[in-house]
């Protein structure tokens, strides 16, 4: 009888498995008070191929924070409908997962990691926010949007206060809703604005 072959690795699942226990390590305890053999362990894996799949600890963090920031849950439902989506998303506390905030929030309070989850956190959210959004102002309408995101998922998730305890009533889950809404639709308003004024200068429209 023949030897079986060993099995080939899966690089693209292995890789996958460490990203999920860096994110899940460095959520749970920072960046400092986790190593690169813990999280072999945690994925169930070599260290070596931790190693040689992102070079170092800092590597491996970058990858699992970019990983971990994105957009697409997000903003996936039409704009007139994006603030009742974001809140129904935000306020679901039957998950377990935290999203990216802990890592954000443990990242930035360490100097070695601060300018790595600065830089991810404008070229993830920020950038491709303001340009989902639109507009001149879509910078600053992304900072306010991310913002009020921030807050409610902060004192409802992270730190519940005692306010919130038997869950979130839904005249603040509309006012957090509305808040959204209105950020989005000013960045609506100022594009049609633009664009109206971008045809009066051009004579388009004149004789429509």
């Amino acid at each position: 009888m023949e030897p079986v072959p060993p099995r080939k690795r899966d690089r693209t699942r292995t890789k996958a498995q460490i990203l999920d226990a860096a994110r899940r390590a460095f959520s749970a305890r920072g960046y400092a008070q986790v190593s690169l053999r813990q999280i072999a362990q945690i994925a169930g894996t070599d260290p070596a191929l931790v190693q040689r799949y992102f070079s170092s600890k800092l590597g491996l963090f970058e990858a699992a924070l970019a990983e971990t920031l994105r957009l697409d849950e997000l903003l996936a439902a039409p704009r007139e409908r994006i603030g009742e989506h974001i809140a129904a998303l935000l306020a679901d506390d039957k998950s377990e997962e935290l999203g990216p905030l802990p890592m954000l929030l443990m990242a930035v309070a360490d100097p070695v990691t601060r300018p790595v989850a600065l830089q991810q956190l404008e070229a993830s959210i920020m950038d491709p926010l303001a340009h989902w959004i639109g507009g001149p102002q879509g910078d600053i309408l992304a900072a306010r949007m991310s913002m009020l995101c921030s807050g409610f998922f902060t004192y409802t998730r992270l730190l519940p206060v005692k306010a919130f305890s038997n869950g979130i009533d839904q005249e603040t889950l509309r006012l957090f809703a509305r808040g959204i809404q209105k950020i989005v639709d000013e960045g609506i308003a100022i594009d049609s604005d633009l664009s109206n004024a971008h045809q009066h200068e051009s004579g388009e429209g004149y004789y429509s």
